[in-house]
């Protein structure tokens, strides 16, 4: 039992001195596939210098194709997701699924930790033709017209209607925070207009977790059609959860101390 703990020791004091930040090195390059084929970094990819490494997974699904950026940045360990579905009046749509990461616990940390999402979002085969077909409806509104040239959206629990201009552009909105349990349905106005969209967001590090929808159905931006879209999301494997967590952990645990979890097993278990 001493040989362990003493094993355990050493372990313990070589992960403290592991190179420090501005010893790492990070891939640095950018490169875009089908979803047909597998995760590998380029051979042409060079390594730098950098304090802490970072990637960006970006899923096209209406295009069926991923794009990796490796790079490096300062920060924090941190792992963001995103979702954003946009749809047209022209009929066609924008579907991206984005996943984030900076890491600094040992050369090139990202590429292995690329290599794991790629082939789990792969291998979940959402159906976004049916994403499509089911939130189309929910979210996209026709066109406004002179004779019907605003929107009706609820403000709280109140319809209004919306005051859109020549600078401004109208459009109902149902904004859930998870992490701290509030809804607010309100009418937003943007001076670049941005398209209605389903948007999810869940920051690990910052303690984020948001589920927005933008629509112009009249009157659409109703807790009704906030479910209805979850249980969409849910079905098709976009997100883990029914309330709509991209990730079902709200908890993200550094590296370093899964290794020495993992150590320990080892040596507890060895005899």
């Amino acid at each position: 039992m001493l040989d362990q703990i003493y094993i355990f020791l050493f372990l313990l004091f070589s992960l403290s001195c592991v190179q420090s930040k501005d010893q790492l090195k990070c891939t640095q390059c950018k490169f875009t596939y089908n979803f047909t084929q597998s995760f590998s970094v380029p051979d042409n990819c060079p390594l730098i210098d950098a304090t802490d490494c970072y990637v960006s997974l970006n899923f096209r699904f209406d295009r069926q194709q991923y794009t990796v950026h490796f790079d490096d940045k300062a920060g924090v360990e941190s792992k963001d997701l995103s979702v954003s579905l946009t749809f047209y009046q022209s009929g066609l749509f924008e579907f991206n699924y984005s996943i984030q990461y900076i890491c600094s616990y040992r050369d090139d940390c990202t590429r292995d930790l690329a290599k794991y999402e790629v082939a789990q979002l792969l291998k979940r085969q959402i159906n976004y033709t049916a994403i499509i077909t089911e939130t189309r409806p929910l979210v996209l509104g026709p066109p406004l017209t002179p004779g019907n040239s605003s929107l009706s959206c609820y403000y709280g629990e109140s319809p209004e209607r919306c005051a859109a201009s020549s600078t401004l552009s109208d459009i109902c909105a149902i904004l859930d925070n998870m992490w701290q349990k509030t809804t607010r349905i309100t009418c937003d106005y943007y001076t670049l207009y941005l398209g209605p969209r389903i948007k999810i967001y869940q920051s690990f590090e910052r303690n984020i977790t948001t589920f927005n929808i933008y629509c112009t159905q009249q009157l659409c931006n109703t807790n009704r059609t906030l479910q209805t879209v979850k249980g969409i999301m849910f079905k098709y494997g976009v997100t883990t959860t029914p309330d709509g967590l991209l990730n079902d952990s709200q908890l993200i645990i550094s590296t370093s101390f899964l290794m020495i979890v993992m150590l320990l097993f080892v040596i507890f278990n060895s005899e």
